[in-house]
């Protein structure tokens, strides 16, 4: 059964456990009261999972959910700066940010004679030129070749921008600040990402980014619907418990200025 709907957009942002509750809310047209109510009485043992029991309210409210491609997200990039994230401001968030001398990662890169050629797939530093192509992974005994191979996976492979949809108040097990530099230590026998921590200190830049800017967290054969249901028990999670929802962007996607909504200092994991 469906319903013709207007153009629309929905803000998708669960950052908080209460704008996930707002979210909740925009997605079902349910009151939040309806929703606290709804789960006192949730008896898990009559149902297969909370996914099951959420559709039943669904349906018997008989709400009809908005097409995936209209929902717009809000999510939380982790960065760590020592300018109070300038080149952010000035630029937006950067694919590559390591290669661009605009940025604060790229003139740090810089200012320590690594020089990085995409196009060319090198590193040089110290004399020496590094091959960092991103082919078949050596083996880990052949030390130099392998963390050269980590380095170029960053740059032709693991590149793209991500961030949260929501936190956990355990700490990310990830780093934050700056993998990158961790993976060229390897190589160059420097100590660039302990320089870089101890003189950057963490911040948040909550973004705005539309559903066709983002790799979905499911599979691909997933329907419109099916993909809206997956973030709206991301929703539902978030509005009564402490849960952590990572997002990736599509590889060739920045974020301009304009779709920066806030930038502030970040110390949940401190």
């Amino acid at each position: 059964m469906s319903r013709k709907r207007k153009n629309i957009t929905i803000t998708y942002d669960i950052l908080t456990q209460q704008n996930a509750r707002k979210t909740l809310q925009r997605l079902t047209g349910i009151e939040w009261p309806t929703w606290q109510y709804l789960n006192r009485n949730y008896n898990k043992e009559q149902f297969l999972s909370d996914e099951d029991y959420v559709k039943r309210i669904l349906d018997k409210e008989d709400c009809f959910l908005p097409a995936f491609r209209e929902l717009e997200f809000i999510f939380g990039h982790i960065t760590t700066s020592s300018t109070a994230c300038e080149s952010i401001r000035n630029g937006g968030l950067m694919k590559l940010a390591c290669t661009n001398k605009v940025t604060e990662l790229g003139l740090f890169l810089s200012n320590h004679d690594v020089d990085i050629n995409i196009e060319q797939h090198t590193l040089k530093y110290n004399g020496r030129t590094y091959d960092i192509s991103f082919g078949d992974c050596p083996p880990v005994h052949n030390r130099e070749e392998y963390a050269a191979w980590r380095v170029g996976r960053k740059l032709y492979y693991d590149y793209c921008i991500c961030g949260f949809l929501s936190y956990s108040k355990q700490p990310y097990g990830g780093y934050i600040h700056k993998e990158i530099l961790k993976n060229m230590d390897e190589l160059l026998n420097t100590d660039l990402a302990a320089e870089w921590v101890t003189t950057h200190t963490p911040y948040e830049i909550v973004v705005w980014v539309s559903a066709d800017k983002i790799v979905y967290d499911g599979r691909n054969s997933d329907s419109e619907q099916e993909k809206v249901m997956n973030y709206l028990m991301k929703a539902y999670w978030c509005s009564f418990s402490d849960m952590e929802n990572v997002i990736l962007l599509k590889n060739d996607v920045e974020i301009q200025i304009c779709d920066i909504l806030n930038i502030r200092p970040f110390d949940m994991w401190r």
